[in-house]
């Protein structure tokens, strides 16, 4: 049986999420990202000394399967 192989195009959140699980089941993958960090639109930004977050983030904890995802990961 051949070994699969999968490539992950972007390191946004679902890029990284799919990476999270693909590695709990083994199976190769590579990320590919253009830009020079990880996390796509999510991102801690700093001005005139003030830090802040960007991203979409309306309505991530009302999606049930989001909230159940992050308890999963623990404190990390």
């Amino acid at each position: 049986m051949k070994e699969k192989k999968v490539a992950i195009i972007g390191a946004g959140i679902t890029g990284l999420v799919t990476a999270y699980y693909l590695k709990k089941a083994d199976i190769a993958f590579r990320i590919f990202e253009k830009t020079a960090h990880i996390g796509g639109v999510i991102e801690t930004c700093e001005k005139d000394g003030f830090v802040y977050e960007r991203g979409p983030n309306s309505g991530v904890l009302a999606n049930v399967e989001t909230v159940e995802f992050f308890e999963s990961l623990g404190n990390r």
